[in-house]
């Protein structure tokens, strides 16, 4: 698998793969990656010279998370997907994107949501982090179907971050399961600002701490 430049920092100090490769494929016998109940990883790193980049970490009071919610109606009629207004947290633009069909390679066959920063107002140096958290709610007074995450959103146009294996279409067709009642389902987020990073050729603020 082709890799990605990540820089690699004391806030970021990992970077991966969430799905290298499938278990269907990886034990496949025929595409010789499994032998004898063996296989061989590898990974090639290469580092870039320093350019003298200087990252500016500035940190949030996190207090109580932002929280918005929608109902989205003709939730199986949906062609190809659904995104919601534009909303702000912790002075910064977000979206919400639902594909009820599924993305990527979960195509036709899990609900596939992302959290997007589209705030067009900040420079490509910059980054935020954020804890965020989304629902897709219960109606019968059951449990939600939760998941949760933390990580750095680029400032260089939209930048998502999320599940393309939300939950199950089955699940959510299901008419017992009670998430989708009279083809309406209710989305939550959660979203609360923890930093902002700058990468900067020149000396940071004072007031800024070094990272």
């Amino acid at each position: 698998m082709r890799g990605r430049t990540r820089r690699f920092h004391a806030v970021k100090n990992e970077w991966g793969f969430p799905k290298f490769i499938s278990k269907k494929s990886l034990i496949d016998p025929f595409n010789g990656y499994l032998v004898n109940d063996d296989c061989v990883f590898g990974a090639e790193v290469f580092v870039i010279k320093s350019q003298g980049v200087v990252e500016c970490l500035s940190m949030y009071e996190v207090g109580k998370p932002i929280h918005r919610s929608w109902r989205i109606s003709q939730f199986s009629q949906l062609e190809y997907g659904w995104v919601s207004e534009e909303f702000h947290v912790g002075d910064h633009t977000w979206k919400m994107e639902v594909y009820p069909r599924g993305n990527g390679a979960e195509e036709d066959r899990s609900i596939s949501i992302f959290l997007s920063l589209v705030d067009s107002s900040l420079t490509p140096s910059r980054k935020v982090k954020a804890n965020y958290t989304v629902k897709i709610k219960h109606q019968n007074n059951g449990e939600d179907c939760i998941k949760s995450g933390n990580q750095w959103f680029a400032c260089s146009g939209d930048d998502s971050w999320g599940w393309d294996e939300f939950m199950a279409i089955s699940d959510m067709n299901d008419p017992a399961s009670g998430y989708l009642v009279n083809d309406c389902c209710i989305i939550e987020v959660e979203i609360s600002v923890q930093a902002i990073a700058h990468n900067s050729l020149s000396p940071p603020p004072k007031k800024m701490k070094i990272i």
